[in-house]
């Protein structure tokens, strides 16, 4: 009994490792992740309805978090200023390769074939059948 005691507990061990190691890995991941997340942090600056001139400026700019201007923004003569951080994962509005997803690139004219000579593929050169 002692034996099959000992294998339990050996066997328990040997799970609550693997488990503690596997769950490092993750943790590990998700920090890299983070991390470049992180990178490209971005703010843009919401106000309220009485917004003072640099905010109504700075209407709808995202910057990188580190690089935001503090609040209340300089100039800002409100009494109580009412602006506040907006959040984004990335700075940018739209994915910069959406002419690629619209497959606006393939509209564009073709070119008259310039080459003279046929290419070094033996799929570029004319078959010795067809000029038969």
């Amino acid at each position: 009994m002692e034996e099959t005691a000992f294998f339990g507990l050996l066997a328990a061990s040997v799970l609550m490792g693997a488990l503690v190691l596997h769950r490092r890995k993750e943790t590990r991941e998700e920090a890299r992740l983070r991390r470049e997340k992180l990178v490209f942090h971005a703010v843009s600056i919401k106000s309220g309805n009485e917004a003072c001139q640099a905010a109504q400026y700075l209407k709808g700019v995202r910057f990188l978090a580190q690089e935001a201007p503090g609040l209340p923004l300089p100039g800002c003569h409100a009494a109580e200023c009412t602006c506040v951080y907006v959040h984004y994962d990335d700075r940018r509005f739209h994915n910069r390769r959406d002419v690629y997803m619209n497959k606006v690139y393939l509209a564009a004219e073709v070119e008259v074939e310039r080459r003279h000579e046929a290419g070094r593929r033996k799929t570029d050169r004319p078959s010795l059948q067809a000029a038969h």
